[in-house]
């Protein structure tokens, strides 16, 4: 075999290998399985976890500041949690922002509502995990 060929057969494994170790990494957080737990800090800088909402059903959105398609939904995910209020739900809203400063004023300018979480550690496991 020739080595033109084999650089070839071996870039085409490596290739199909790479969208499969990301079904394998997605597949842990589907439906039906368990999430990975979370502990980071709200806005009071208090410190909540996962394991805090156990027995609720919790919805979990990750958003930044400079993602403009975020900020498109912030109506739609109040609207979503008046509709849901009072239910065993709970709205956790997770910033991936690099400043907290911005975090904080968004949250108060568009008054914000749910738990509102600021993931201070870019390599934190639960967002990994998620893959954000």
């Amino acid at each position: 075999m020739s080595m033109p060929i084999l650089a070839t057969i071996i870039v085409s494994a490596l290739l199909l290998m790479t969208p499969f170790s990301y079904y394998l990494k997605l597949k842990k957080v589907e439906k039906g399985f368990q999430s990975p737990s979370f502990s980071m800090k709200d806005i009071n800088g208090n410190l909540v976890s996962l394991s805090d909402f156990k027995g609720k059903l919790a919805q979990i959105d990750f958003w930044a500041t400079w993602c403009a398609p975020c900020m498109a939904e912030i109506p739609d995910l109040k609207k979503t949690e008046e509709y849901f209020a009072g239910k065993e739900i709970v709205f956790v809203s997770i910033s991936i922002d690099n400043q907290k400063e911005s975090w904080k004023k968004m949250i108060e300018e568009k008054e914000m509502r749910g738990v509102q979480l600021f993931a201070d550690d870019p390599n934190d496991p639960f967002i990994k995990a998620y893959d954000v």
